[in-house]
């Protein structure tokens, strides 16, 4: 898969489709908090409606990181805003102003994943890919993908 460019607020970020490495967390996504999870989760959100869809973050060493989750809208055909407003929630803190903007910082233990639940609403139709990346230091990223109105919004 191709490299693609990710708005994050207003700076624009590389999402490798296929990122990691020893050390990069693991994000996967699903469409109930119960799973399954997996790298890329297909949702349908009709145009002014909303769906909610959740992430999980599991460490892969064995001691505990400092990790940042951000999103972004990957645009594949077509630039512009992104149709697809998100809503970030840890438990039940709305936490949307820190993932859209600095990111929102969390420790994440190798015994116990870190999940968040994201609300999705349309303001059209469009195909979009919206990315969840997480950062751990010393430059370990680990991305999940929501592939909102097109089963394959996310492919190269």
């Amino acid at each position: 898969m191709a490299v693609f460019a990710a708005m994050l607020g207003a700076a624009a970020i590389a999402a490798p489709a296929l990122a990691g490495g020893a050390g990069a967390p693991k994000v996967r996504t699903a469409k109930s908090a119960g799973g399954p999870y997996g790298k890329v989760t297909s949702l349908h959100v009709p145009n002014g409606e909303s769906r909610t869809g959740y992430v999980k973050v599991i460490s892969t060493v064995s001691e505990a990181q400092d990790a940042t989750l951000t999103t972004g809208c990957i645009f594949i055909a077509k630039r512009g805003e992104c149709p697809i407003v998100t809503r970030w929630f840890k438990g039940k803190k709305n936490i949307s102003g820190d993932v859209h903007t600095t990111g929102y910082e969390f420790t994440l233990r190798p015994d116990r994943p870190k999940r968040f639940k994201v609300r999705f609403k349309a303001t059209s139709d469009a195909t979009r890919c919206i990315v969840a990346r997480v950062d751990a230091p010393p430059d370990l990223d680990g991305f999940g993908y929501f592939a909102v109105n097109g089963q394959h919004a996310c492919d190269a």
